[in-house]
């Protein structure tokens, strides 16, 4: 699984913590990587989210570090990716800027810059589902249609997200109580406190390890 669809799975519903989030990456039962959250409400009640993959294919790690930005009512504010070399410099990098009606896209790839201006689709995005149990307690069955920005392809993507409701599952070897979030490929296990604890989509799994 490209790197981009593993970071694509984690912002969900993840909430502010007084130290990072660390979740083992699966493929098909067999590790290949780690990510690495950081996550934070804002004073303005923004939320902001740091995300460090360190994923190994073909014997080379690769890292990609991905940040975002949502302002209190799930709007996107900003999108950065950027992929580093194994001396930890920046390769490539998209960056998107959501202003009132376009994205601003910047693309880089070692010395290189290139723009382009993607247009507002005609639905929804606002990502209310950011602020899931962190903040907003919906209830069960409720669901939340939008579009979202997706950094790999500068496109957007409909999709949707709906609360499932409070579930007892197995987790680091004792029953815990956990909310469960379903997307249209994925389904997103959080804390009582909003924290991710587990995440499958496919042969993907993200399990939680701190």
């Amino acid at each position: 699984m490209k790197t981009s669809a593993i970071l694509a799975l984690l912002p969900l519903g993840s909430a502010a913590l007084a130290a990072p989030i660390q979740m083992k990456v699966t493929v098909e039962g067999g590790p290949t990587g780690m990510v690495t959250l950081d996550q934070t409400i804002l004073s303005t009640g923004a939320k902001q989210i740091s995300m460090t993959l360190r994923l190994r294919q073909d014997g080379k790690v690769s890292t990609v570090v991905q940040e975002s930005i949502y302002d209190k009512a799930g709007r996107p504010i900003r999108q950065i990716q950027r992929t580093l070399g194994s001396d930890g410099r920046v390769v490539q990098m998209v960056r998107a800027d959501f202003l009132a009606d376009i994205v601003e896209v910047t693309l880089g790839e070692g010395s290189q810059r290139a723009a382009r201006r993607v247009p507002m689709p005609g639905r929804r995005i606002l990502a209310e589902d950011e602020f899931w149990i962190i903040r907003d307690r919906p209830r069960p069955g409720t669901t939340v249609n939008r579009s979202r920005f997706d950094l790999a392809r500068q496109e957007w993507v409909d999709g949707s997200a709906t609360y499932v409701g409070l579930q007892t599952v197995d987790w680091g070897g004792r029953k815990v109580q956990a909310h469960l979030i379903r997307t249209d490929d994925a389904q997103t296990w959080l804390d009582v406190n909003g924290n991710p604890l587990r995440v499958i989509r496919g042969k993907t799994r993200l399990e939680r390890v701190s």
